[in-house]
């Protein structure tokens, strides 16, 4: 055993240039070597929970270099495949891709390098491997598999999307019987108790799996949550005064476009692009390219880009509103810090955005809002994020790891414990005070040329140096404080007339 440790660090540093594999990684990697090897307590089968950045894919791609037969990873994005081929090819691995962006013949090279053993490892996704795996991967007649280990990354996609909108996720157990490799390995970040049941078994079905789990607290974040009533403004603010790299996560490929199109329009920021699963290969390449090397750069970006990042000096994701589970936004704002270093997760969280019953996504967002079938389960895993967002009291991060049932013997960072939460969002004090001072007496023009000075001259000559309202938002533009107003009347706190506006607290 001594002597496979010691095979292990030398293929760590040589090819991935790391001096160190951490206890998990190595349980990980010892069962699957004891699975394809058949010794000693082997289990078929495992699930790993471990945090972003933690990582996970050492735990596949240093065993791949020692199986006598190949690995196929079933990944569940075009830009995570990517990213693992450059990784794979950096390090100087053979390794094929199947996809459907690839013509015909390069498909055949790729299933021939697998089948031949010409590549230690085959990236794939169930869409593409599905239709080859019985005539190209099954045991046949003699019953000896062709694959030593299949790995099924993001785990946790394959219910969350599988049984929405990508109905092929759910063909990954098949593909696995049909296939029938020495070992399987589901890897992801973070499972609640709920998405964890449905990884098993819709993956392992009643087999034995060896369950290898670690927190998913990442203590190099600062998590953080911003009320606002004036989304762009105060995602211009925060991406303004925040750490860079940044990535900004938003609900639909729409939004990424006017928030990427926002920030460029201030005077400075050329280094602003955005990113979506709309985009055309080429264009994807080349932003993934500029991304990764950036050291300023700030991404607009929708869940696409979530799981295919592997850039490890991001300081700060700022998400524009709560994502559709506590699982999204752990794996999200865990893009932050991955080398280890102080980051920060910023959530600007608009209350009046979800005063509807349901609350679920846009129309043209990556991961479509659910079917009828799926609704109530979705419903609820948004309503925990969304619960999370609301919370003003508990630490935050022990309210996020409440949801896995996990504890903390302290906190790392956050707002709450700092003392530094918001305590109401921007401009909402000043707004609803000039109202409760002239409730039903003022037109959303008045106030707002009340609030930013730029009134005609009858506001100035009766409000300067008469109200303490009087250019309390002078850095604010009327129209954010229009839509600041519609905001406060969608959450409850003011009411409109005709054409007044009144606080619905004044007696």
């Amino acid at each position: 055993m001594d002597s496979v440790k010691d095979r292990l660090n030398e293929l760590a540093y040589d090819f991935f240039g790391i001096s160190y594999i951490y206890p998990y990684q190595r349980l990980v990697i010892s069962n699957i070597l004891s699975a394809a090897e058949k010794t000693g307590d082997a289990l078929p089968g495992q699930i790993v929970i471990l945090p972003t950045g933690y990582g996970k894919s050492l735990c596949y791609m240093l065993p791949a270099l020692l199986l006598e037969k190949p690995t196929i990873v079933l990944s569940p994005l075009l830009s995570l495949v990517k990213d693992q081929e450059r990784r794979l090819k950096k390090a100087g691995i053979e390794v094929s891709v199947l996809t459907g962006s690839i013509n015909r013949s390069e498909k055949n090279k790729a299933v021939e390098d697998a089948k031949s053993g010409k590549c230690r490892i085959l990236l794939t996704n169930p869409e593409s491997l599905y239709p080859l795996a019985k005539k190209c991967f099954s045991p046949g007649k003699t019953g000896n598999p062709v694959i030593s280990h299949i790995v099924v990354d993001e785990a946790h996609t394959i219910p969350e999307w599988g049984e929405t909108f990508r109905d092929a996720l759910l063909k990954t157990g098949e593909i696995i019987d049909i296939i029938k490799p020495e070992c399987v390995t589901a890897f992801t970040a973070t499972a609640t108790s709920s998405i964890f049941s449905k990884i098993r078994n819709l993956i392992f079905g009643e087999n034995q799996v060896n369950i290898i789990a670690g927190s998913p607290d990442r203590s190099n974040i600062f998590y953080s949550v911003v009320p606002t009533i004036c989304m762009d403004r105060d995602t211009s603010l925060y991406a303004e005064k925040c750490k860079k790299p940044l990535v900004i996560f938003c609900a639909s490929r729409t939004d990424t476009e006017l928030t990427s199109r926002m920030l460029r329009s201030s005077p400075g920021s050329d280094d602003v692009f955005f990113y979506h699963a709309g985009l055309e290969k080429n264009e994807k390449e080349k932003i993934e390219k500029w991304f990764f090397s950036s050291e300023n750069g700030i991404l607009a970006a929708t869940c696409a880009y979530g799981l295919g990042i592997d850039k490890p000096d991001i300081r700060t994701v700022i998400h524009r509103g709560p994502p559709g589970s506590v699982e999204a936004y752990l794996q999200e704002s865990g893009r932050a810090g991955r080398d280890g270093l102080q980051s920060e997760a910023v959530l600007l969280y608009n209350p009046a955005a979800f005063a509807d019953k349901n609350p679920m996504g846009k129309a043209d967002a990556d991961v479509p809002p659910p079917c009828s079938i799926m609704k109530e389960f979705q419903f609820s895993r948004q309503k925990q994020m969304i619960d999370y967002a609301r919370n003003t009291a508990v630490c935050r991060r022990e309210k996020l790891l409440s949801f896995f049932s996990d504890e903390i013997p302290y906190c790392s960072g956050c707002d709450i414990c700092r003392g530094t939460k918001a305590e109401s969002p921007a401009g909402a004090d000043e707004i609803i005070n000039v109202i409760r001072a002239n409730n039903r007496k003022l037109t959303g023009k008045e106030i707002s040329q009340i609030l930013t000075g730029f009134g005609s001259d009858r506001i100035i000559k009766i409000w300067h140096g008469f109200s303490e309202s009087y250019c309390s938002l002078e850095a604010w533009e009327p129209d954010e404080i229009r839509e600041a107003l519609l905001n406060l009347e969608k959450s409850g706190e003011i009411k409109k007339g005709k054409y007044l506006w009144k606080n619905i607290y004044s007696v």
